[in-house]
């Protein structure tokens, strides 16, 4: 298992994200679950995705637009809620 990917597991671990038992059961953690549990976790805003690449020949710039469309919520997902300063601060959707 390569060791970035290593730390990552490790780190969802002890941030109580993902079900330990899960990952006890499993002897490598499938990727694809992985990612649909950090994705449930950034829409429920407990995880946050960050993410590296440089504009300089175009260096990760692909994973990175792959990686937003992929693990950021989409409006429909998410409720979206603004405080309206005239009114006191008032929640409207």
């Amino acid at each position: 298992m390569d060791s970035r990917w290593q730390v990552l597991v490790e780190a969802a671990l002890r941030s109580g994200i993902f079900p330990a038992a899960a990952w006890l059961t499993i002897p490598l953690v499938r990727r694809h679950e992985a990612r649909v549990d950090a994705r449930a976790a950034t829409i429920a805003m407990n995880l946050t995705p960050v993410f590296m690449g440089s504009a300089y020949r175009n260096v990760g710039v692909q994973k990175l637009l792959d990686g937003v469309s992929y693990f950021l919520p989409c409006p429909t997902d998410v409720k979206n809620i603004a405080l309206d300063i005239d009114d006191g601060e008032k929640e409207t959707e």
